[in-house]
């Protein structure tokens, strides 16, 4: 691995060996940490069984500082601010890093793609392959709700405005949902008439979603009027 900072445009570039396929990336400890999920293609090269791997990485130095090997590919990372554990989604279901150890621990057996975390609500929102949107507490680990929402098609995308207690889920399906992270129900529907949900983000205020699709556009709804605003053409 190999960290840059470009000063001269304020970003940072992480350089992975070219044998690892990355799956997901995050910071987090106050951006102190980064990691990176991969698989590992040196394993098929030396004939034995393909491995996935996490490393984790010191955003300043850029050293590693450590290497958790698993078998199952990560999707997505969620990082609990409160009590520093970093969750992870596989299609064997929802892996738990906890502070100071160095393995991941199986804490729900639930196939899941997509993953974030509500620190205020103490919740993890999870997207799941069969169309489910689940909370998790990340105090106790037991369900505190579930939505169906694809029905049987992956939610690939989830955003959370804690201020506002608005999930957007987006996925497998050609409509986005705004569901009440305290309870689940849904809130809108946002309908477009067009092709998968790819990834959905807020604006700062939570008045505006940007909704990217696998159609290679992005739409800007205005939420305060539920009205579709602009499509940009990638």
């Amino acid at each position: 691995f190999n960290l840059h900072f470009n000063l001269k445009n304020s970003f940072t570039e992480l350089f992975v060996p070219q044998t690892l396929e990355v799956s997901a990336v995050t910071m987090f400890e106050d951006n102190q940490k980064i990691a990176v999920a991969s698989c590992d293609f040196n394993a098929e090269k030396q004939d034995s069984k393909l491995t996935y791997r996490v490393d984790i990485l010191d955003t300043i130095s850029g050293r590693l500082e450590k290497t958790i090997r698993l078998q199952h590919l990560i999707f997505d990372f969620a990082y609990d601010e409160q009590l520093h554990n970093l969750y992870a989604s596989t299609n064997n279901g929802i892996y738990r890093l906890e502070d100071g150890v160095d393995q991941l621990e199986l804490i729900n057996p639930c196939s899941a793609r997509s993953l974030e975390c509500l620190s205020n609500s103490r919740l993890l929102i999870t997207g799941q392959f069969n169309g489910d949107v689940q909370a998790i507490s990340l105090d106790t680990l037991e369900t505190c709700w579930t939505t169906s929402v694809g029905k049987s098609a992956t939610v690939k995308a989830l955003t959370c405005h804690e201020t506002l207690n608005m999930i957007a889920v987006g996925g497998e399906f050609n409509f986005v949902l705004l569901l009440d992270s305290n309870t689940g129900a849904t809130m809108r529907v946002l309908l477009q008439n067009e092709s998968a949900v790819n990834d959905v983000a807020y604006s700062d205020d939570g008045e505006q979603l940007y909704i990217s699709r696998s159609n290679s556009t992005v739409a800007l709804w205005d939420l305060t009027q539920s009205s579709l605003v602009k499509v940009y053409d990638l």
